[in-house]
């Protein structure tokens, strides 16, 4: 179809109807370039138009306008890259679309702008959760840390893998950790709060928990051993955790020396030879008496048989093992009353089963009963007055006192004590019993030794 003097833009298709692009010509160098405008129009409207110069007008000022001012900047960018040095065809047809296209390339880049800002607000708000949940974490993470409640239950977790110089944790001082935890958790139930921070352990919280402990009927020495225990945790925390509870660290320590007894020879001897109506009983009461003549621990009871003995040359015997809480080997001359205990099992090649600590007490205080009862005259039946701090009132400490007799404070480790006792009442030197016992200082034995005023004024010289 030939173009219109109207325009120089014309329809080549033979279509009466439906849509098609304009084309237009142009001479560059003397070649007849056919380009295509990229306008697509109604082909009958446009027919229409050009059919007539009134028809053209009308069109043109009417509702064809956006079309031929459309028309009019393709030709003008035409004769613009046509005025160019080397106006090649395909400089003229991108010429063309950046006007003929130009709205659906402004609504592409506006649409992938669109987009990019989307996907902008997306990463922005993926990055931004990401963020507020590290964050979160880290949070969480600095609140467990900084938890002393969380770092309590880690560290009591962790006692059966821990060591302390060398030497895995004791049970029983697994159950002193778990002891003072019960504890935590009932004086946080008292105070309706989930968590304690180790920036909350300071003097307040020192004396608040010293007033709950002491309400609870607990003795200072037990609410002694929860502070150290409580100083201990802090102190296995990072420095930077260490630091907020600098001021817990700086309270004082709780301890007062606990009123305990030694059995003299003659009271080890009632019950050495009192009749008892178990072999149970019998097998606690030897065992006892066995610890009284050696003055190991119980801990250590069952290394004492036929093969921890040593015989010397002269014929003296010895038992030699390593003690259990030091890790340090001990070297207990067998006195004649030890050999005894020793005789009525083969000279140590069968003796009983240990039993624990708690049923051995329990063992031991109808033992002691029966001592009392058998010999009701004797210094067993002497009283003993037990003074301690503990609550007096509405949480408050003070001073408090209970009597007891003699045989009701015999426990496994009175043992012990009364070695050491009676072994420096026998004139040795403290040097002699602490190789026997394992103390490592003098200062750390006399603790274990009982003796009452007149005993030492007798042995002033």
């Amino acid at each position: 179809m030939a173009k219109n003097a109207y325009t120089k833009f014309f329809l080549r298709t033979k279509a009466a109807s439906g849509n098609a692009f304009l084309y237009t010509r142009r001479q560059s160098d003397g070649e007849n370039l056919l380009l295509k405008s990229f306008v697509e129009v109604d082909i009958k409207q446009w027919s229409d138009a050009v059919s007539s110069t009134s028809k053209w007008n009308k069109f043109r000022s009417g509702e064809g306008k956006y079309l031929c001012d459309k028309l009019d900047e393709i030709t003008a960018t035409i004769d613009l890259v046509l005025s160019q040095p080397n106006p090649t065809k395909k400089k003229l047809e991108k010429a063309i679309v950046s006007v003929a296209q130009r709205e659906q390339i402004q609504e592409q880049a506006a649409l992938k702008k669109a987009q990019e800002e989307a996907q902008e607000r997306k990463r922005a708000q993926r990055e931004a959760e990401q963020r507020r949940k590290k964050e979160e974490l880290e949070a969480m993470l600095r609140q467990r840390e900084e938890s002393f409640i969380v770092a309590l239950d880690v560290f009591i977790d962790a006692a059966p893998a821990r060591t302390w110089h060398g030497k895995p944790i004791g049970l029983k001082t697994i159950q002193h950790y778990k002891h003072l935890r019960r504890y935590i958790r009932d004086f946080m139930n008292k105070k309706h709060i989930t968590d304690i921070r180790f920036d909350e352990l300071n003097k307040s919280f020192y004396s608040e928990y010293l007033t709950f402990a002491y309400g609870e009927g607990l003795k200072l020495n037990t609410i002694g051993d929860h502070i150290k225990v409580i100083k201990t945790v802090i102190r296995d925390q990072p420095m930077r955790i260490q630091c907020m509870a600098e001021e817990f660290l700086r309270c004082e320590k709780l301890k007062e020396e606990s009123e305990s007894i030694a059995l003299l020879e003659s009271e080890i001897a009632l019950i050495a030879k009192q009749e008892l109506p178990t072999e149970h009983l019998q097998t606690v009461r030897n065992m006892f008496v066995l610890m009284c003549w050696t003055g190991v621990r119980h801990s250590d009871l069952e290394q004492l048989n036929y093969n921890s003995i040593q015989v010397t040359e002269d014929g003296e015997r010895y038992f030699q093992f390593k003690a259990n809480k030091t890790d340090k080997t001990s070297v207990v001359k067998i006195l004649p009353e030890a050999q005894s205990i020793l005789d009525l099992y083969n000279d140590g090649k069968e003796m009983p089963r240990v039993i624990s600590n708690q049923k051995f007490n329990d063992a031991l205080k109808d033992i002691m009963k029966a001592v009392y009862e058998a010999n009701p005259e004797s210094t067993l039946a002497g009283y003993v007055t037990k003074a301690y701090t503990a609550d007096v009132g509405n949480g408050r400490a003070g001073r408090k006192k209970d009597i007891y007799q003699r045989w009701q404070m015999v426990s496994c480790h009175t043992a012990r004590r009364s070695f050491a006792t009676n072994m420096r009442l026998r004139g040795n030197d403290r040097d002699v019993i602490c190789a026997a016992t394992g103390h490592t200082t003098e200062a750390s034995l006399s603790r274990y030794i009982k003796e009452d005023r007149l005993t030492r004024a007798s042995r002033l010289k």
